[in-house]
This record gives structure tokens, C-alpha cells and sequence, in this order.
């Protein structure tokens, strides 16, 4: 799956640069990567319509992983090995982003990592989600104002929650971000759950109707949800720190990486900026499984 900007702008007389996506395109959570392709389409067509960046037009490349941890790692081999991918943003889960963290930090390429990491000290590596002890910060916080009682934090996989929460039936249940997709909804069979998600979701941001409208506008009708804000965020905040270098003739992958660690760009979810590789300020909200609908409590 890729898309070609050049081709679809005519903007070839523009020297090209890539922009790697990877995430599962198929399987349980095939979900999270029709979310997330649609906002970095997004922000990459009005990117080019705007002349591009810093006298660059750019080319998405979006590839499947199929949340399977040798294929992350294969079509990271992929992206590395192409000079003119110089970031890249995935795996969206933790496993996957872990297997590839590794092989984007040899090739030196800026990876926007989309999962909490245990080590997230390699080279150019960006955490733009909140780590695990932010995320049980969060839930316990929102337990507590909401004077949530019998109430439990489960770091649980879609496929393993149905099991704990069937055991812990008398207890409120609250997940991580992959929670909030309908693929758990379906699986779990049950409402009343709450989620952690580490960005509000569109209609809950001062900008976020305009920025549904324009995703619709290309997504044939599929609705963001929280995962496509990060993406459309983390995007742009890539493409300010491009314009950040200054000369197009010193864009590169560590000139990229390099910016990224000081950059500061104003997003539609709040100020993406890093600090030892994490972004941090990230505004966590949790949400509530209500009737078959997602509901901010």
C-alpha cells in the first residue's frame, strides 16, 4: 500500500522523501491501521498542496505488519534499506513496535514509536504514547474522581480480556488504548469497561470537528478515532521539524532526528514535544464502553 504524492500532486520536478507507516493492516486488530492510514494520508496530501516541506514533496509508504512480530521486523528490513525513508511511525503494538525499534536504531532512521517500549533508550527513537506508569497514573486517577469502587487497571491484550474480566465480574474493568476498538467490543461482548486512550478522540478537541470532516472527506466514510489524532499529530510534527533544519540540502535521517529531540510543534491534541525521547504533557483521557458506544464519562 503506498502512496505517491509526486503522482498525485505533479510534483516531480521536487526532490522526494519517504515517510514509513507500518501497522496491522489485516487480522484482530487491522482496525487500528485503517485509523491510522487516513490521518497520514491526511497530512501528507495537504502538505504537498501546500508545496510541500522545506522544498521536499513526500511520499508515504504504508505497509502492513499484520500485528505479527517477524513480519514487523521484515518490512522494517524494508524501509531501512530504502535511503529515501528517512522516519518512520509504528507498529501501534507493543510486541511489534519492540521487534522493530532495534532495526530501525541500526539504519539510523527517526522512528515515532506508537507503543509504550521497555527499552526506549535506542537511538532516534521517539515514544509519542504514554509509558505503562503513566497510563496506571491515569486510570488511577480517573478511578478515584469518579469514585469508581472494586475498580482494576488490566494491561490486557484483546484476546486475553474476556478471560479477566469474566473472573473479576464484580470489579470495573480498565484497559489500555487498544480497547477503544470495535474489534473489543465485539470480543468482549460487554459495556460498562473503560478504556485509557493517549489522546482524546476528534469531537472532544477544540479543532477536532474540522479535522473529522477533512479525514471523512478521504476515508469514504470510516470515522477516526483517537490512534488517527496521534498520527495526523505526530506527522506534522515531523514535517515542522523538517522545515526546523533549514537548508532541504541537510534533510536526512539524523538531521531529522536530531530536530525531532527539540522540536515543539502545536498539534490538534496539544504541544508535541519530547524529552528524553518521550513525549511528554501527552493530555491522557480515559472513556467509558456505554450501549455499544465510546463515551468520554
Amino acid at each position: 500500500m503506498i502512496l505517491s504524492a509526486c503522482q498525485v500532486n505533479g510534483m516531480g520536478t521536487q526532490p522526494v522523501i519517504k515517510i514509513g507507516l507500518v501497522a496491522p493492516f489485516e487480522g484482530r486488530y487491522r482496525e487500528i491501521g485503517y485509523d491510522v492510514i487516513f490521518a497520514a494520508r491526511l497530512a501528507v496530501q495537504e502538505a504537498n498542496r501546500a508545496g510541500g516541506v522545506n522544498g521536499h514533496s513526500i511520499e508515504l509508504i504504508a505497509m502492513d505488519d499484520r500485528g505479527d512480530v517477524n513480519r514487523a521486523v521484515e518490512q522494517a528490513s524494508k524501509l531501512a534499506r530504502d535511503p529515501q525513508v528517512i522516519a518512520v511511525i509504528g507498529h501501534f503494538l507493543p510486541e511489534t513496535t519492540e521487534a522493530a525499534a532495534e532495526v530501525y536504531a541500526n539504519a539510523g532512521i527517526p522512528m515515532l514509536a506508537t507503543a509504550d517500549l521497555a527499552n526506549n533508550s535506542l537511538e532516534s527513537l521517539f515514544q509519542v504514547v504514554p509509558d505503562q506508569a503513566e497510563i496506571e497514573a491515569a486510570a488511577e486517577d480517573f478511578g478515584t474522581s469518579a469514585n469508581l469502587e472494586n475498580w482494576y487497571f488490566c494491561d490486557c491484550a484483546i484476546t486475553e480480556a474476556r478471560d479477566v474480566v469474566a473472573e473479576r465480574e464484580t470489579e470495573v474493568a480498565i484497559g489500555p488504548s487498544q480497547w477503544g476498538f470495535n474489534e473489543f467490543r465485539k470480543f468482549l461482548g460487554q459495556d460498562g469497561v473503560y478504556f485509557v486512550s493517549p489522546v482524546p478522540r476528534p469531537l472532544d478537541l477544540p479543532e477536532g470537528q474540522a479535522f473529522y470532516d477533512r479525514y471523512t472527506e478521504i476515508s469514504y466514510g470510516t470515522q477516526p478515532a483517537a490512534f488517527a489524532v496521534l498520527t495526523y499529530d505526530i506527522v506534522n510534527a515531523f514535517f515542522n521539524a523538517m522545515t526546523e533544519i533549514g537548508e532541504p540540502s541537510n534533510v536526512g535521517r539524523t538531521t531529522v532526528a536530531e530536530q525531532l529531540s527539540t522540536t515543539s510543534y502545536s498539534g490538534l491534541s496539544g504541544e508535541v514535544a519530547f524529552e528524553d525521547g518521550v513525549w511528554s504533557n501527552q493530555e491522557i483521557t480515559v472513556y467509558r464502553w456505554d450501549a455499544g458506544v465510546i463515551v468520554k464519562p
